[in-house]
């Protein structure tokens, strides 16, 4: 095994050194990297350790970036994933050495990645490797087909287009049978948004931070610019220590491979499916009494109304431990059944995403609890007092606060 990677590596190195800007090898176009203003500052200082908060936030981060280039591939070429080996490895070359460009440290997608969570394969959701596969699968229109097309820059269209991702996730669950397969399915959901159904590309603002959820520098000064413009004329040497520095590891790698699993996953480990989304490890889910929600809330009173949004309204409610928390009623319309509503919140539970505001737990409370006689259900979040949780839970412009009454 380790000899394969040796030699893979040095045939993507002799590729590079035979075009010295780019790799022949690799056919996706990464030089969006350097056009995009992404923020880069997780990745700057205090990288190393896989285990640290700054080397997983940079590594969100980097998936998330990587995944944009993916997506392009997608469109480009109907595949969700890269053909082989030798051409992942060649990718992410190229990814470092754009990077590089950037200042940032020479290791970070051997830190980040493994090339054999993108190559393609049918084990990842519903036999899919094509997107004459997904149709085949789900037909010629989804709910994401509608949701997902505008420009998602707008909130509330950002926020329609996550709620269709879900349900087409769970379709697509429903057609695998394997429920370990269900981050492979999201993972797919994401590219196919970006990379077929939006209107405006993969790289548009709107994709970049609602479906890729990729943190955004908020400016970027014309001298920054022109660093980065002239870095990319000047830089192609870096690819060389690109090189080198992938031989050493591929000859050290049977010494590094248990820590590196030890912090993010790796195809051995059972994760294959984890290549471009960004995971926290599993939790499970807490469900709340009916009973403690109404305890917490004040029975749900005018007083702790935070807002109200197309999906429902919020509360903010303090646990029994001291917690303060936002419980939202959900409108039943939003899922067919409490099984189905069980079955999204165990998924929503696994999923690290910028626009996914912390979920602590649910409730699905007895029909008896309520003059209707039916059963009403809720989700716990984290409670956030900046102002995010309103963007995400109702979207700006959309909160019915109610006159006189404080944050």
């Amino acid at each position: 095994m380790i000899l394969d990677n040796y030699a893979a590596v040095l045939i993507t190195c002799l590729c590079v050194f035979s075009q010295p800007c780019a790799s022949s090898q690799c056919p996706i176009d990464l030089n969006y990297v350097l056009t995009i203003p992404w923020d880069s500052s997780s990745c700057r200082n205090n990288v190393g350790n896989t285990k640290s908060d700054h080397t997983s936030n940079c590594c969100q981060t980097l998936t998330s970036l990587y995944g944009v280039g993916i997506a392009h591939h997608l469109k480009k070429t109907a595949l969700f994933r890269l053909p082989d080996l030798q051409t992942s490895l060649s990718c992410l070359s190229d990814f470092q050495s754009r990077l590089s460009y950037l200042n940032l440290p020479e290791n970070l997608t051997t830190l980040c990645f493994r090339p054999q969570q993108f190559v393609n394969t049918s084990n990842i959701c519903a036999d899919i490797q094509t997107k004459q596969d997904w149709l085949t699968v789900l037909g010629q229109s989804t709910s994401l087909d509608k949701a997902c097309r505008p420009d998602l820059s707008d909130l509330t269209a950002c926020d329609a287009c996550v709620l269709a991702g879900f349900r087409v996730q769970s379709r697509l669950l429903a057609v695998d049978g394997n429920d370990s397969h269900s981050k492979g399915c999201f993972y797919y959901t994401i590219l196919y948004a970006a990379g077929v159904v939006n209107e405006l590309g993969p790289e548009s603002a709107g994709a970049l931070s609602c479906i890729f959820g990729l943190p955004l520098s908020l400016q970027t000064s014309a001298g920054e610019w022109a660093l980065v413009v002239g870095s990319v004329a000047a830089g192609c040497t870096v690819v060389v220590v690109t090189c080198l520095l992938g031989l050493w590891l591929s000859w050290d790698g049977g010494k590094r491979e248990q820590t590196v699993s030890e912090g993010f996953p790796s195809l051995e480990s059972g994760f294959e499916d984890d290549g471009l989304l960004n995971w926290r490890p599993k939790a499970d889910s807490l469900r709340f009494k009916f009973q403690d929600l109404e305890t917490a809330t004040d029975k749900f009173s005018y007083k702790n109304l935070i807002g109200k949004g197309q999906f429902g309204a919020v509360y903010k409610g303090k646990l029994p431990d001291g917690t303060v928390v936002a419980v939202k009623k959900v409108m039943d319309a939003e899922f067919q059944g409490d099984a189905e509503f069980c079955r999204e919140v165990e998924i929503i539970t696994t999923l690290k995403h910028r626009n996914l505001v912390p979920l602590r737990g649910f409730c699905v409370s007895d029909g008896g609890y309520h003059r209707e006689g039916e059963s009403h259900k809720y989700l716990v979040y984290e409670y956030m007092s900046n102002g995010n949780l309103d963007d995400h839970l109702f979207h700006s412009g959309k909160i019915d606060t109610g006159q006189g009454r404080g944050r």
